[in-house]
C-alpha cells in the first residue's frame, strides 16, 4: 500500500463497505466498519484535504481501512471509471 492515500481512495473504499454492509434498522445505523470510514472521509473534507499520510490512519480507523481498501490497481482504475 501507498505511503500517501487519497481522498478518492478512502471515499471508494466507505462505498465498498457500505455497499456491502448497509445501514441497518429503522435508525439507519451504519456497521462499525462504516462509521469508522466515515471519520476519516469527513475529517479530510474539514481540513479540506486531498490525500493524508498513512501513518497518520491509526488503530480501529486502519484496520477498517485495510479490510476495505483496494490494493490491487486495476480494480482501482475499474473503480474511478464507474
Amino acid at each position: 500500500m501507498s505511503e500517501i492515500i487519497s481522498y478518492r481512495a478512502i471515499q471508494a473504499s466507505l462505498e465498498r463497505c457500505m455497499a456491502a454492509q448497509p445501514p441497518e434498522g429503522i435508525e439507519c445505523s451504519l456497521s462499525r466498519d462504516a462509521s469508522l470510514l466515515g471519520d476519516i472521509v469527513g475529517e479530510m473534507i474539514w481540513r479540506k484535504l486531498i490525500d493524508i499520510p498513512m501513518n497518520a490512519v491509526t488503530g480501529k480507523h486502519l484496520d477498517a481501512l485495510n479490510r476495505w481498501i483496494v490494493v490491487d490497481k486495476q480494480e482501482e482504475e475499474n473503480a474511478d471509471a464507474a
